[in-house]
């Protein structure tokens, strides 16, 4: 049995992307992948490509806790975090990757400068830290502080309730990122829980590759999400993202397009590494195989033939 394989390379693409020249022959098209009224950030545009037709607006945050098996009330409100160091004037300078420090109430950490926090109420602020590096922190975040003397802030955003999403997926998801896991749990999918699975460029590639190959022996579809492109233009680190995303085509999409699945593969959207901010445009998505898909529709139309 072979089986179809989405590749997402998370903010692969940016201001100065150009096609690699490997890639070219397979390139068939573009994806709109940030839908109407909706931010370009990974969990609208994951869903999007994967074709889901109902994508609940404020769900991130609570999907990246069920992934990480944070237990949740329904009427829970859910808060992601990101750790950053501010300098004199207040303005976010950098991503702090202390979140494993942080022991307070309500409080979970996710790893490197990612937390999750459950509000006792709606009052905390909404500051993306990823759209406004270099910029003034609003004067009450609305969380505990408890690295202010450091320096050092809980930046909350994405606020979150219970989303209800109907559709369901047969397939796997290879990821190590909560985000993408709770996406999983909530199609319906099953998916990888390997602590070398970093989400980020230390990830265990041929590892990752070996299991998508693997399962898509046995499942239908196939997920298969490597994060450390959009990691590394967080950190606005130009030099290391294009050297990883380099090793990415060489050690996973070479392998992909040669094997005997359908593969296809593309970005969430376009991440910064001169900003560290994410970029709504339109995705460059390669297929080992003939195929033309609508813009707007993901790979919807070929999940479901």
């Amino acid at each position: 049995m072979a089986g179809k394989i989405l590749c997402i390379i998370d903010g692969a693409t940016d201001e100065k992307f150009n096609i690699d020249e490997s890639l070219r022959p397979f390139l068939k098209g573009y994806f709109k992948t940030t839908n109407k009224g909706m931010e370009p950030e990974s969990c609208n545009c994951i869903m999007n490509l994967l074709g889901v037709l109902d994508i609940p607006k404020n769900s991130r945050a609570w999907m990246e806790a069920i992934g990480d098996n944070i237990e949740l009330k329904d009427n829970d409100f859910v808060m992601r975090t990101s750790m950053v160091n501010v300098d004199e004037n207040m303005k976010a300078v950098s991503l702090c990757h202390r979140s494993d420090e942080i022991h307070m109430p309500g409080y979970y950490s996710l790893g490197s400068y990612k937390g999750i926090y459950i509000a006792k109420g709606k009052e905390a602020a909404d500051f993306p830290v990823h759209k406004h590096m270099g910029e003034k922190l609003p004067i009450d975040l609305g969380i505990p502080q408890p690295l202010k003397k450091e320096g050092i802030y809980l930046v909350p955003w994405a606020p979150s309730v219970c989303p209800g999403v109907n559709e369901k997926i047969d397939g796997y998801a290879v990821t190590g990122i909560s985000l993408v896991k709770g996406i999983a749990k909530t199609l319906g999918m099953k998916y990888s829980d390997l602590d070398d699975f970093t989400g980020d460029v230390d990830t265990n590639l041929s590892k990752k590759i070996s299991l998508t190959l693997e399962k898509a022996h046995t499942e239908e579809f196939v997920l298969l999400h490597i994060n450390g492109t959009d990691e590394a233009a967080h950190r606005l680190n130009p030099l290391e993202k294009d050297k990883f995303r380099a090793t990415v085509i060489n050690i996973v999409i070479e392998n992909l397009m040669n094997s005997k699945n359908e593969v296809i593969v593309t970005s969430d959207h376009g991440t910064s590494p001169i900003t560290g901010k994410h970029i709504d445009m339109k995705q460059p998505y390669y297929a080992n195989f003939e195929i033309k898909l609508k813009e707007d529709e993901g790979v919807r139309e070929w999940l479901r033939q």
